[in-house]
């Protein structure tokens, strides 16, 4: 059987060297109570496939409509990229886009 752990690695592309590795759970926010539930241990994207994805990395603060803001501004090109987002400053269903 294939092994269906979930990952995430991000690779350098011309040396195939790791340089970084997720650890795919999330710590408890005393102010978030949903955050402490089993689901915090379990990181899924519902009905997402599994697979190898290549695309530019960028990074988005928060994920809010001000932070895509200053990204179109600078020029950065967000459509077809790997967007990362730190947690917090809105409801994390809203990150999903």
């Amino acid at each position: 059987r294939e092994d269906t752990r979930p990952s995430l690695t991000l690779e350098d592309g011309s040396t195939k060297s790791t340089l970084f590795a997720a650890t795919l759970s999330e710590p408890f926010l005393p102010e978030d109570s949903t955050s402490d539930t089993w689901l915090r241990n379990h990181t899924f994207l519902g009905y997402a496939p599994s697979g190898e994805v290549k695309a530019p990395l960028v990074y988005a603060n928060f994920g809010r409509p001000e932070d895509f803001e200053v990204l179109a501004e600078a020029g950065v090109i967000v459509e077809g990229s790997i967007v990362l987002m730190r947690y917090g400053e809105c409801f994390r269903g809203l990150k999903v886009m």
